[in-house]
């Protein structure tokens, strides 16, 4: 299997085309789009390092010798970071900190942040370099995904780490007894070789070491056929037409070892791709944990126990009081702005559910009435937290887009329709026009690929945004941002709350409608030749033929809503569901609910949750016989033939497809009608 490649054709060579031909000319040095990122901040990123570490000194911010003409020598010149006081300051060149002053600018630790800036999009380039040499040569893009773990880690590491913390002064300096000194910092404030996501990270790492060395050991002991040489290494032939080994007989080497084994090269080479990159991205997530000065396990019980009997240790407790000597040797260096005095405790003094005095008010279940199952229940009183799942949630959504998205991607077949390969998200992306042609054929996947990293990018902001208002942000919106606050019984703020997410929703439509106005157009599949990409040009707005689709047949028939077969009639409806959902969003934002919606609602969170769940359930029966019958909406070439033309196969591949639908209707009708 492998990406469909192509561009759009056209008669004439334009300036983008003449560039394209010369970037992605074969030549010795590839080029390429991604060149045009790469090189130059690669070029900046490895300048400033050497420019830094042969003649920059950290007198100014660490009170350090830190360069080659003072003395240091390869493992011990760094670029070190800016001082504490400058916070996170991008400490531009020409901005308040130098005022265009270089030799200043060096003084102040700028190198660093030039450094760590080129560098981070260096790394970003390369990866899309990979990206886009396997796009030209039909190769799957799992080099690039590969990549984007140590990118990961150096993004977490040098960037978000600092940005969690006071300063860029907290991230490590750039180079190798620097970097040894930042290992020994995470572990004295944060104890990180106890975090499970470190433990993850080396497990990934390690075990991706003993994969290469068993699968090379593997290879070797298996070999069948030597090559023509006269030396010893006979078998290493660089132009032997076809591979030499027996995977049977490794196979069964290892059957006989373990009592199982890779059945097919395929799970195999997975397998030694996943370990690596999952244990990097776990050790990323880690990092990103310690910026928000998560802790790492922590046995209370042994602490507390050790505090009260001193023959009572462990190894646990003795790291915790190295933990400690650490924090005392860095803090006055570290931290001079703190001033730290640490107390004459034997341990860093936790506070626990049974010694402390932790606020867990509105949390628990003798305040709540819930228990720590019931989840988001637990925080229907507490606005702020509930904001934080609420956020948390969405971003877990678009990560299941995002990453479906690429797996799609990466396993699409250009040569099958997308109807028989149990895609989920290609074909919505292919009807608003994305990547294909006349026919409906797939013609470049790549808007496919930034719709996936999109989506992926989306989820890692809504997630930090989630985590933030879970651990950090006020509990309660009320008191800090009372536009926000609400009360659930408070009628008034839930229509206001009910009117914005209409307008939301009304924008949501209009966005549709722009897409099919202005940038692009949306696959007709009723177009002239046998369906096309086209801008639609001639809007239906008249509200006879827009509403007649709701109530010249309401209950099914000629004419009804799911028979629409125009797309001027669906993105003039668009027109007017949007319209409708932004002026009834004013309309609830600025009044009051009506006497008898007072008395005939239930205005509770409950009743709130069980009403959204019953809307959902509309929408879910309605997407049903949209994708069994409507082919405008759902064109055939991508969702495959209507209601009875539809092969058993294809039937199956529908109700794949129109599972989530189902599954979520049926549950929420359910839960609507039983509260």
């Amino acid at each position: 299997m492998t990406i469909a490649l192509g561009k759009f054709t056209k008669d004439e060579n334009d300036l983008f085309d003449i560039m394209d031909d010369w970037l992605r000319r074969d030549r010795f040095v590839f080029v390429g789009w991604s060149g045009l990122l790469l090189f130059p901040c690669a070029y900046f990123a490895l300048g400033g390092w050497f420019t830094g570490t042969t003649f920059v000194t950290s007198w100014y911010t660490h009170g350090l010798a830190s360069s080659y003409l003072e003395g240091c020598n390869f493992l011990t010149a760094a670029v070190s970071t800016p001082a504490n006081s400058l916070a996170h300051s991008l400490l531009l060149l020409w901005g308040p900190e130098a005022q265009g002053d270089f030799t200043r600018w060096c003084q102040l630790g700028g190198l660093w942040t030039f450094v760590a800036l080129h560098g981070a999009f260096g790394l970003i380039g390369f990866m899309l370099r990979q990206f886009e040499l396997a796009r030209s040569v039909q190769l799957r893009p799992y080099n690039a995904i590969a990549f984007s773990g140590p990118i990961a880690v150096f993004v977490s590491v040098f960037l978000i780490y600092p940005l969690g913390q006071s300063g860029w002064f907290f991230a490590p300096s750039f180079g190798v007894a620097a970097i040894f000194r930042f290992i020994l910092f995470f572990q004295g404030f944060h104890n990180w070789t106890l975090n499970p996501f470190h433990m993850m990270g080396v497990a990934g790492v390690l075990g991706a070491a003993l994969l290469c060395a068993i699968h090379g050991a593997t290879v070797e002991n298996t070999l069948f056929e030597d090559g023509d040489g006269a030396n010893t290494f006979r078998a290493f032939n660089p132009t032997q037409a076809e591979e030499t080994y027996s995977m049977v007989t490794a196979n069964r080497f290892w059957s006989q070892i373990f009592g199982v084994a890779f059945s097919n090269k395929r799970w195999l080479h997975f397998f030694m791709l996943f370990v690596p990159v999952t244990g990097l991205w776990m050790s990323a997530l880690g990092v990103v944990g310690l910026a928000l000065n998560l802790r790492a396990y922590d046995f209370v019980s042994q602490e507390i126990r050790a505090a009260e009997d001193p023959e009572f240790e462990t190894f646990y407790t003795k790291n915790i009081l190295l933990n400690e000597g650490i924090r005392a040797w860095m803090a006055a260096q570290d931290q001079p702005h703190e001033n730290l005095i640490f107390p004459e405790v034997r341990f860093y003094p936790v506070e626990t559910l049974f010694n402390g005095t932790l606020a867990l008010a509105g949390r628990d279940q003798e305040t709540t009435g819930f228990a720590w199952w019931a989840g988001n229940a637990r925080l229907i009183n507490l606005s702020g937290k509930l904001l934080g799942a609420h956020v948390a949630h969405a971003g877990l959504i678009v990560f299941w887009a995002g990453a479906m998205n690429l797996f799609e991607v990466a396993h699409f077949v250009p040569e099958k329709p997308m109807y028989e390969q149990g895609l989920i998200l290609l074909p919505h992306l292919a009807t608003l026009g994305w990547g294909v042609g006349p026919g409906g054929e797939v013609i470049d996947t790549f808007p496919y690929f930034v719709s996936g990293v999109l989506h992926l990018i989306s989820s890692a902001v809504l997630g930090f945004g989630g985590i933030y208002h879970a651990l950090l942000g006020p509990e309660t919106l009320e008191e800090s941002f009372p536009f926000f606050g609400y009360v659930w019984k408070d009628r008034n703020k839930m229509t206001t709350i009910l009117g914005i997410h209409l307008i939301l929703l009304g924008i949501g439509a209009f966005l549709l409608v722009f897409k099919a106005l202005y940038f692009g157009g949306v696959y007709d599949t009723w177009a002239p030749g046998g369906g096309d990409v086209r801008k639609i040009t001639n809007l239906t707005l008249s509200p006879s033929v827009i509403f007649g689709y709701l109530l010249k047949s309401p209950f099914g028939g000629e004419g009804w809503i799911v028979s629409v077969d125009d797309l001027e009639d669906i993105i003039g409806g668009h027109v007017w569901l949007g319209s409708i959902c932004i002026l009834g969003g004013i309309w609830h934002i600025l009044t009051k609910p009506f006497a008898w919606a007072r008395r005939a609602l239930v205005w509770s969170g409950e009743a709130y949750l069980s009403y959204s769940l019953g809307a959902l359930a509309v929408f879910g029966f309605i997407a049903c016989c949209f994708v069994w019958f409507n082919n405008t909406a759902y064109p055939s070439e991508f969702y495959g033939p209507t209601g009875p033309e539809a092969s058993q196969a294809q039937a199956f591949t529908f109700l794949v497809r129109i599972r989530a639908h189902w599954t979520r209707s049926f549950s929420s009708s359910s839960f609507y009608f039983s509260s």
